[in-house]
């Protein structure tokens, strides 16, 4: 419907253009334009604004026109019209990735959440990319808003942590440049599109993070999930998704992995260095 109403706009905005032309040809002085103005200017600005109507029109057909029917976006009932519009600019996305299926046809797929834009805005909409393969053999695909980040839905944010299990999306912690770090756990369910906050069974979890990252140790069929590091911690823990229980598998720990980085490097060479003149003397 959004389509035909655009494309209407272009129409009658064409013919706006001619109709002024033809008046502007016809009249050497246009009745709004002051005495003294020759046909030429006011053809020029007769096609001026006709011109920047149909570009307008143009901007707004091509904008993000996110569904041309009423059908419920979801995983399962793929609409063509809702395809063409993409995320914003953004980095710091939580994201998961869903292999394909040969049994049920479907693509792989990357399910992104959040995030922060190029203005600074703290994003929690969710998008999913179908990895296609073209007919040249490379991958092409269409992006997919899966959710608006309005109603029941994590806080905006960026450096959380995702992983897929059982078709849904996991996430948990991330931070807000306003509220800090986060250690919430939230799923998305794919196939209704809707957010459900996840309140753990007993009083073990992990503490606040942002920018740790996840693994399924049994795959998308499995029913856990292991959280490790963020904000320089190296703990490891697991989450049940049929209990929903939070279980340490490694206590943090004090100190590096043994690597050593330029700077220290540069400073034992230095205290060596030093070292050896002095004995020299």
């Amino acid at each position: 419907m959004y389509i035909y109403v655009h494309l209407y706009v272009i129409y009658l905005s064409i013919y706006l253009l001619s109709r002024a032309v033809s008046v502007a040809r016809a009249s050497p002085v246009h009745p709004l334009v002051r005495e003294g103005t020759d046909g030429r200017a006011t053809m020029a600005m007769a096609t001026k604004t006709a011109v920047m109507t149909v570009m307008a029109a143009f901007a707004a057909l091509a904008g993000p026109v996110e569904c041309a029917t009423t059908t419920t976006p979801d995983v399962r009932t793929r609409d063509a019209n809702r395809f063409g519009i993409a995320p914003s600019g953004r980095g710091g996305a939580a994201h998961a990735t869903f292999a394909a299926s040969a049994s049920s046809g479907s693509a792989a797929r990357l399910v992104a959440f959040g995030g922060i834009e190029i203005d600074g805005n703290e994003a929690n909409d969710v998008w999913e990319f179908d990895a296609v393969v073209g007919a040249d053999g490379g991958y092409d695909g269409n992006w997919t808003r899966l959710h608006d980040g309005a109603g029941t839905a994590p806080r905006g944010r960026t450096g959380a942590c995702a992983c897929a299990l059982r078709d849904d999306v996991y996430v948990f912690g991330g931070r807000s440049q306003y509220e800090g770090d986060y250690d919430d756990l939230w799923r998305f369910d794919r196939s209704a599109g809707s957010w459900e906050e996840i309140v753990p069974a007993g009083s073990a979890r992990p503490p606040r993070r942002n920018g740790g990252a996840m693994m399924t140790p049994d795959g998308e069929a499995g029913a856990t999930f292991l959280l490790f590091g963020g904000n320089g911690l190296n703990d490891m823990w697991e989450f049940d998704i049929t209990t929903r229980e939070w279980s340490v598998v490694r206590e943090n720990t004090e100190g590096t992995s043994g690597a050593i980085g330029r700077s220290a490097a540069w400073l034992a060479v230095s205290a060596a260095a030093a070292t050896a003149f002095a004995m020299s003397g």
